[in-house]
């Protein structure tokens, strides 16, 4: 039997038991068939009533349809004014009414646009119409125009012509152009160049130091470079136009100046001028000629030559003293070996026991050679043979001292001296008794052309300018003209009266002041006084010359030698025996030759304490003799002693230096001679 099981659960989900139904087999077979013959029925029934429903669904629908269709033909077949037949009024959910009345919606539509269209069409039609007037009127125009085309096509090649020619003539005109920028770039340049040159030009001609003017016929100054005015202490305005000669003070002639005489000849004019206040101008004057410019201009070169003139004596004056002096220097060399003789045999001669009338008259000999060994040291100096002995000095107290030295005299010659010392003068390397000499000659010589006046003054003024020390020397004498002023430095030259001058003094104070590298000037006018202007240069501090006056050994002439020997050399015969009998005197053994051979022969052969020898001499001199004494007998160099007139010259006292040898200069005293030869025995 069938049977069903169906499990029981309680709310939460759990089995609590089970049920089960139960129906017999041949039962359930008849319910079965009975439920299957009703099933039956109820299908056909149902499929029955299925199909009535879908029939008349199906007319219901397609009617509609096929009303909408045959709208639509009509539609297609051109008709506008169809329209669906539906219910306009009311919202429905009928599809099919909702579709007829979106037809006739579409087809209102379609009639709006329709409407419009012939609007438009209407529109178009006017529009073709008007178009078509304007077309015509067109035709018309593109006839003119393909006249005017035709027209505008031969002046178009008329044209093209005349480009042609326009591009020929622009390339002509480009070549031109570019020509002339070239020559306005080369006008430019050249422009430039002129003026540099023309500015060259201007500063040469304003930095020149001499004037360089253009001057008129009547000597008015028309231009003028810058020097002038600044010579004038002038603006370059204010001296245009006034008289050249009035500028310089110059007395201009008015006929026959050298600037007349240039434009009349056309040619250069040289003349030399002076003013008033004793410039001396050259100057030289050349035609102005331009074709353009108005006659009668001359272009003017002044040069200020007073200096050069002054230069030019002061070479003259050195040049003449220069060889004066070798003159002197010779002279005085061969005046000193009889000179030396004459001293020291008088000085030999009073030592003995001779009658006092004897020995008064051998004092007035020495005095006498006294007196000449003192001109012939001027004689030097002025031939500036003698070395300077330079220190760093103060010039201010050698002034002073000069002037101290003279004062009383002056007081006594009723002159008066005064003193401008500038306080801030620095001292300088000279050498003080040299100028100590200048001065004091100086002074002197002012004195003396204050006597003969009977009194006066004498100022003396020191002070510094362009590194150089200026002392000038005013006096209020005589004066001189310029002709003796010019003379003024001569050796021997004088206008003293005679016994009172030797005319040396400002000879050899003019080589003193040019041996320390400084000058010597004057200025003096008769009647007025005469004023001297020294110039010294300012030098470092530095070590003065080694030297000075060596002090007198005193010592008693016997015994010195004690039994030494002596070689003596010289080849004047006075000199041979002058030292012989002094150093015999001494107590030396002398031998003595005035051969330089010899003197080397008796060397070798022998010893000697002390060798005396001449510096000039003939075959052998004295360097000769030194080399020769070297090769022999190189132990005694240190012995030996040079004596010479002429040992103050620059060869020779050079080589006396490298040496560093004893030496004496003639004429010497017995005195000077023992003191040297005491230093070399000792």
């Amino acid at each position: 039997m069938p049977a069903a099981f169906e499990p029981i659960r309680d709310f939460k989900g759990n089995v609590i038991g089970s049920l089960d139904v139960g129906m017999a087999k041949d039962r359930l077979w008849v319910v079965q068939r009975e439920n299957q013959k009703v099933i039956a029925v109820i299908t056909v029934l149902g499929l029955s009533f299925s199909l009535l429903a879908s029939l008349i669904s199906t007319y219901e629908i397609t009617r509609p349809l096929k009303s909408l269709k045959a709208k639509m033909s009509a539609f297609a077949g051109g008709d506008m004014s169809v329209r669906a037949d539906c219910d306009e009024s009311g919202e429905t959910s009928d599809e099919l009414a909702i579709l007829g009345r979106a037809f006739n919606v579409m087809m209102d539509e379609v009639s709006g646009k329709e409407a419009e269209k012939k609007r438009h069409l209407g529109a178009i039609e006017e529009k073709n119409s008007e178009l078509a007037r304007l077309n015509e009127q067109l035709m018309v125009k593109n006839e003119e125009i393909e006249i005017a085309y035709e027209e505008t096509q031969s002046q178009t090649e008329e044209l093209h012509a005349i480009n042609e020619e326009l591009k020929l003539l622009n390339d002509d005109l480009d070549r031109k152009n570019a020509e002339l920028k070239m020559a306005n770039r080369k006008i430019v340049e050249e422009e430039a160049e002129l003026k540099e040159a023309k500015d060259k030009l201007r500063f040469i001609y304003d930095s020149i130091r001499d004037f360089i003017l253009l001057v008129g016929y009547d000597h008015a100054v028309l231009e003028a470079n810058r020097h002038f005015a600044e010579a004038l202490n002038a603006k370059e305005d204010a001296v245009i136009g006034r008289d050249l000669f009035e500028l310089l003070s110059i007395k201009g002639p008015e006929a026959g100046s050298p600037i007349r005489k240039a434009i009349e000849a056309m040619m250069p004019v040289e003349e030399e001028l002076t003013n008033g206040a004793g410039r001396t101008f050259m100057l030289r004057a050349y035609p102005f000629i331009d074709a353009n410019a108005s006659p009668g201009r001359s272009v003017v070169y002044i040069r200020d030559i007073t200096e050069q003139r002054m230069m030019a004596h002061k070479m003259m004056q050195t040049d003449k003293l220069s060889s004066l002096g070798e003159l002197v220097s010779g002279v005085a060399h061969e005046l000193n070996n009889p000179l030396t003789g004459i001293m020291c045999f008088s000085e030999l001669m009073m030592e003995d026991d001779l009658p006092a009338g004897v020995t008064a008259k051998l004092k007035r000999i020495n005095d006498a050679s006294h007196r000449c060994k003192k001109i012939i040291d001027n004689l030097l100096t002025f031939a500036r043979w003698k070395v300077l002995e330079k220190g760093y000095e103060d010039v201010n107290k050698i002034i002073m001292e000069c002037a101290e030295l003279r004062g009383y005299q002056l007081k006594l010659d009723n002159i008066s001296m005064e003193l401008d010392l500038d306080p801030a003068l620095p001292c300088t390397m000279l050498d003080e008794g040299q100028i100590h000499q200048v001065f004091v000659n100086l002074i002197n010589n002012a004195s003396d052309a204050i006597k003969s006046k009977g009194g006066g003054r004498i100022r003396i003024a020191s002070g510094h300018r362009d590194g150089r020390i200026v002392v000038t020397f005013a006096d209020s004498g005589t004066g001189m003209s310029e002709e003796v002023a010019n003379r003024i430095f001569d050796p021997f030259f004088t206008t003293k009266s005679v016994g009172k001058g030797t005319g040396l003094g400002l000879s050899i104070s003019y080589g003193i002041i040019n041996e320390h590298g400084g000058s010597i000037s004057v200025s003096s006018s008769p009647g007025v006084g005469t004023t001297f202007v020294v110039e010294l240069p300012v030098l470092d501090k530095a070590a003065a010359a080694a030297g000075g006056s060596q002090a007198a050994v005193s010592m008693k002439i016997a015994g010195m030698g004690n039994g030494k020997r002596a070689l003596v050399l010289d080849d004047e015969q006075i000199v041979l025996d002058l030292l012989h009998d002094a150093l015999g005197g001494a107590g030396f053994f002398v031998d003595r030759t005035s051969c330089g051979r010899e003197a080397l022969s008796m060397l070798e052969s022998g010893d000697y304490d002390l060798i005396i020898s001449d510096m000039k001499m003939p075959g052998v001199d004295g360097k000769d003799f030194y080399r020769g004494v070297k090769a022999v007998r190189p132990e005694l160099l240190k012995k030996i002693i040079f004596i010479s007139g002429d040992s103050l010259n620059k060869e020779t006292q050079a080589f006396l230096h490298k040496l560093g040898n004893h030496s004496l200069k003639k004429p010497f005293t017995v005195e000077q001679l023992h003191s040297v030869v005491s230093k070399v025995v000792s």
